[in-house]
């Protein structure tokens, strides 16, 4: 019998397995299941990277929440990081999530049902406001973990190792916003943005290259990378805060 939870089980195996869980579970009650996000890439990790699911149910929220308990451990085991909208709440929500729909438009899978994204439009002005909310929200977040964590090494390689999710995508939309070719790798996004945006994003890359190999580096690298990471943020925030009229 295949053991879906061992680290030798592809991503596609793992993928195949979740679909016949969700329809053994919830049956006709979800109108969508899309995979989203470095799943659908050249860059997903098997070790460290999260499955990004985007669900659309029908019914009552609590009634499909309660049927989502029993796939709990499947969770937990995949790492799956999982949005449930009402039927047609995913398209409602392109205003608020733009990042994170651009991404779905861009990079996506559907696992069952219908392409929630399909038709949806993304707007530029709500792209360029959400990147500099990811960025603010990352600086004090950041900050807040090194004053409690410093010179904890296994504490600032976790926070880093979570922290860099997310950052390819909001490359992506500073991209679109631009109307610039977009690239598949996140070192190569953050090298196009940094150039557009006149900020040293090689920081950016230098984590994007050390997160392939997260086990490498001691106490004072952790520490140099996270100061210059914290760095980099900032640029980028004020950068993209003084683009704003421009957009």
């Amino acid at each position: 019998m295949l053991n879906v939870f061992s680290k030798t089980v592809g991503l596609d195996e793992r993928i195949v397995f979740l679909k016949e869980r969700f329809e053994t579970v919830f049956g006709s009650h979800l109108s969508s299941v899309l995979l989203y996000g470095s799943a659908c890439g050249s860059h997903w990790h098997q070790d460290y990277s999260d499955i990004n699911l985007a669900i659309e149910f029908r019914g009552e929220d609590i009634d499909v929440l309660d049927w989502a308990t029993g796939l709990k451990k499947d969770f937990e085991r995949f790492r799956i990081e999982a949005l449930w909208f009402e039927e047609g709440g995913i398209s409602r929500a392109a205003d608020v999530f733009p990042i994170e729909l651009l991404d779905m438009k861009t990079r996506s899978r559907v696992l069952l049902g219908h392409n929630p994204v399909e038709n949806v439009i993304v707007y530029k002005p709500d792209l360029r406001l959400a990147c500099e909310r990811f960025g603010r929200e990352k600086l004090l977040t950041l900050r807040s973990h090194y004053q409690r964590n410093v010179g904890n090494e296994a504490a600032l390689r976790t926070i880093l190792l979570r922290s860099t999710p997310g950052w390819s995508a909001v490359f992506q939309a500073v991209l679109y916003i631009c109307d610039l070719p977009i690239s598949e790798h996140a070192k190569e996004r953050a090298e196009a943005v940094g150039e557009r945006l006149q900020f040293d994003s090689s920081p950016f890359q230098a984590l994007f290259e050390w997160r392939s190999l997260p086990k490498s580096g001691d106490l004072v690298f952790l520490m140099q990378l996270y100061r210059s990471y914290l760095r980099a943020i900032k640029g980028f925030t004020v950068a993209i805060d003084q683009w704003e009229e421009n957009v």
